[in-house]
């Protein structure tokens, strides 16, 4: 129940609430760098200090599984919902967001159904309290199908991202 109460909160603030939003940096002391922080869109990815260095070197070089993604194109994802909780300064998420985003983007999902919320070495959001979510390692892609969490995927991938990511929509 704890999960899902956050994750009905979250649903609906990411990543409808994102309209307003505004891509905030800040100082983290703990990581002793600027970050992003808080709720921010896809393009400051892409455009972030030397995140966008990984940014772009991932996504350009990752080749999903063929076979997974035939897979993935074929099931209907029109009720899902993604909420992707990262840090900047991690090196799992300068990896496995920009390949998740690969995949998506082969996939065809629609990227007002994505959300992004940047935390910081704290695993903490600013005014976005995500405590609920029970977030320990980042990246972490949380799946949902309406309110209710399908699964996620915690930092790095059991097999690859594309076929956790199926197996989480086929369940």
């Amino acid at each position: 129940m704890k999960h899902y109460h956050a994750s009905l909160i979250l649903f609906l603030l990411i990543p409808a609430g994102l309209i307003a939003q505004q891509n905030q940096v800040i100082y983290d002391s703990l990581a002793r760098q600027q970050i992003l922080f808080g709720p921010c869109d896809r393009g400051a990815l892409m455009t972030f200090g030397d995140y966008a260095d990984y940014y772009h070197d991932e996504y350009k070089h990752y080749e999903p599984q063929k076979d997974v993604m035939r897979e993935l194109n074929r099931i209907s994802t029109e009720y899902l919902h993604i909420n992707i909780i990262l840090g900047t300064w991690c090196h799992d998420s300068k990896e496995q967001v920009p390949r998740f985003l690969l995949i998506l983007d082969e996939m065809d999902f629609p990227m007002d159904r994505l959300g992004f919320i940047f935390v910081n070495r704290l695993k903490t959001a600013g005014t976005t309290d995500i405590s609920e979510l029970d977030i320990e390692l980042v990246p972490t892609f949380i799946v949902y199908e309406h309110e209710k969490e399908l699964g996620r995927i915690v930092e790095s991938p059991a097999q690859s991202l594309e076929s956790d990511l199926l197996e989480i929509i086929k369940e």
